[in-house]
């Protein structure tokens, strides 16, 4: 069914833990040192900017039935190695899991902005907004059983759908 649809991109959806460990690196212009890394397993994490200048986890949904992992944070004023100019925007990247009993594929690799009030400015003027594409996926709707001959017979049915996956963040000037 998802072939129907396009297909899995295996650069942002994964269906087992052993795939989702060969996610590309979606912070590949910024020096090691610049990226905060986040080992523990978190349900409905946000982040923002807390004193210090550190990276705080903000417990916040964005999407209800998912745990995050794998999460490694650049700040706004990292440097990109490739140009030598400055990162816009605080950005996360991080593995989703979704419900295993609900959707196919189950594993996400995102790019989220940061969240806070220093993070979200940029520029002079600029505002970092959250950017997305529309992954083509199956949301599981029911079972449906039938009985012949004494035997029961029953099959999944599967709805495709678009799942709004976190892709970038982008400094915009705001009028």
């Amino acid at each position: 069914m998802l072939k129907d649809i396009g297909g899995a991109n295996p650069y942002y959806v994964a269906t087992t833990a052993e795939e989702a460990k060969n996610f590309p690196n979606l912070l590949p212009n910024v020096s090691e040192k610049d990226i905060v890394h986040v080992k523990r397993q978190f349900k409905f994490p946000w982040w923002r900017r807390g004193l210090g200048h550190k990276l705080h986890l903000e417990k916040r949904g964005f999407y209800e039935e998912s745990n995050v992992t794998n999460v490694r944070c650049v700040s706004h004023d990292a440097t990109d190695i490739n140009t030598n100019g400055k990162v816009m925007c605080t950005r996360c990247q991080q593995t989703r899991e979704l419900d295993g009993n609900d959707y196919f594929p189950t594993k996400l690799n995102e790019l989220s902005c940061g969240a806070g009030f220093n993070s979200m400015f940029c520029g002079n003027g600029g505002q970092c907004f959250q950017k997305y594409l529309y992954m083509p996926m199956l949301e599981y709707k029911n079972d449906s059983c039938t009985t012949s001959g004494g035997k029961e017979t029953c099959t999944q049915n599967w709805k495709k759908f678009h799942y709004k996956l976190r892709s970038c963040c982008e400094c915009q000037k705001m009028d």
